[in-house]
């Protein structure tokens, strides 16, 4: 799910079917039905999402909706399931063969090597390329950033033992002008929790949250200097000042939150619904 403008963009799990509708909720409109699960979408210019491939074997394709109902395949040639905008550029990554790759609106396509094995997480802010290694078999979950002229390495801003070593991933992230703020999973009954730190890996990481209960995945979305997280294993949405340590949230609603994805837009908080009810929802911010 991705929001930009008048503009919402989503995926239906059992359809496999990519819709657009007003950011009121009106107007929905199925665009494109795809033959497996989309990966993710992304609003920049059009609407993007992807079909997922296997390494080795099928690739991944990367489709662009049209105005009208329908979808054209731009690129082919990768393995990801990831991929994000900044509004102007798409960005994908291909956690198989390492790499990140961008198009531009006129289809120019250029791809940079990134030392990573794995991503889940990947969100694009005005300057950077945020992704996340989740490897928690070995306890590597960490977080990267990438220049989005592609013209230097990637660096680590969060390392696997700000994180907390074994039994946590990354699960979202969302960035101001200086910090980024990354909710942090727990798995095997691992307590999660929300981190800060400088943008470009400098200082020390603190705990925004110290105690969550996100072992089944959260997001984190910023509104001017309130963070909104959504918690996976209790559905819910918690507010808490972007500058709190070890603080405690304000639960502002309970009962629909999945934990899958937030964004913050116009005024707004969108969030996928959880249960049988499941959906697109808006929460009206202050």
């Amino acid at each position: 799910m991705d929001v930009r403008g008048n503009t919402v963009a989503y995926a239906t799990l059992i359809e496999n079917t990519v819709y657009r509708m007003n950011a009121d909720g009106t107007a929905v409109q199925p665009l494109f039905t795809a033959t497996t699960a989309v990966g993710s979408v992304a609003v920049g210019p059009s609407i993007y999402f992807v079909q997922p491939g296997s390494f080795p074997g099928n690739q991944a394709v990367l489709w662009q909706a049209g105005a009208d109902v329908g979808a054209t395949s731009v690129y082919s040639d990768y393995y990801g399931e990831r991929v994000a905008s900044d509004g102007t550029d798409i960005y994908w990554i291909d956690a198989n063969r390492t790499l990140i790759g961008k198009r531009t609106p006129a289809g120019t396509v250029t791809t940079k090597t990134v030392p990573i094995p794995n991503a889940l997480t990947f969100e694009v802010d005005a300057t950077h390329i945020y992704f996340a290694a989740n490897d928690v078999s070995v306890a590597q979950a960490a977080l990267y950033r990438l220049a989005k002229d592609f013209n230097s390495d990637a660096e680590l801003v969060i390392g696997s033992q700000d994180v907390g070593g074994q039994g946590f991933y990354i699960a979202h992230v969302v960035t101001d002008d200086t910090k980024v703020y990354a909710a942090i999973g727990g798995a095997g009954g691992a307590t999660g929790k929300i981190l800060r730190k400088n943008k470009d890996g400098t200082g020390t990481a603190e705990s925004v949250v110290a105690f969550i209960g996100m072992e089944y995945g959260s997001s984190v979305a910023l509104n001017n200097d309130t963070l909104y997280y959504t918690d996976g294993m209790t559905p819910q949405v918690v507010a808490i000042p972007k500058t709190a340590t070890n603080g405690s949230g304000l639960r502002v609603h309970e009962g629909l939150a999945n934990g899958l994805r937030s964004v913050v837009s116009n005024g707004y908080l969108y969030f996928y619904g959880s249960g049988p009810t499941g959906g697109v929802w808006r929460l009206p911010l202050p």
